[in-house]
């Protein structure tokens, strides 16, 4: 005995819910709460759009672009990158304006080559002085970002949401992702175990 499609079950009232609210959701960000939209139309706002180049080599290769909106509490990060290994990376607001690369003291090479890749942005963003690594939901740097996820064909495209921060503060500071997932704290080591720079971006104003 075959059975009906299950939809036919449902009222047509449930069934416009349903899609509704799926299509209400897919709009959201990672993280997003409802009811906190976007006042760029009110405020004339304009998106940052951060070029992305991979760090550690001289050509420093465009792997894509971060489009950061503002929104009521916080801002919206859209990744759009490919090339990268699959899997969760830590993405950080840097203090410092520069994607350059540093020499360390053991390599003895120039400073510029790709010893230590992004070396020039330094530290995490923390007008604060909290002193600690954290979340972007935390009470720590203010400049600690979501896990960017990146698919097993090496593309980033999942928007993320960031609650503590505003599109100005990005402008004239490296955005930073890096080779591991951010763990939220200060073991293993300050930055969260995120290991090495594998891309920098800077927004100009």
């Amino acid at each position: 005995m075959q059975h009906e499609p299950i939809v036919r079950h449902l009222n047509r009232s449930a069934v416009l819910y349903l899609v509704l609210a799926l299509g209400s959701a897919a709009t959201l960000a990672y993280g997003e709460r409802e009811g906190t939209g976007s006042p760029v139309a009110i405020t004339g706002e304009t998106a940052l759009r951060i070029e992305m180049k991979a760090a550690g080599s001289e050509e420093r290769e465009v792997i894509g672009v971060i489009r950061v909106s503002q929104r009521a509490t916080g801002v919206v990060i859209e990744p759009a990158l490919e090339g990268l290994t699959p899997g969760m990376h830590g993405l950080h607001i840097h203090e410092g304006d520069s994607c350059e690369a540093g020499a360390t003291e053991e390599s003895g090479r120039a400073a510029g080559s790709s010893v230590e890749p992004a070396e020039e942005a330094g530290e995490h963003w923390d007008p604060g002085i909290k002193g600690n690594h954290g979340g972007p939901w935390g009470h720590g740097h203010r400049g600690d970002l979501p896990n960017v996820f990146v698919d097993d064909s090496g593309t980033a495209e999942t928007a993320l949401y960031a609650p503590r921060v505003t599109t100005r503060d990005f402008q004239n500071r490296a955005l930073v992702l890096h080779s591991k997932r951010d763990n939220y704290s200060d073991e293993p080591d300050s930055t969260g175990g995120t290991g090495r720079a594998i891309a920098c971006g800077i927004a100009e104003d």
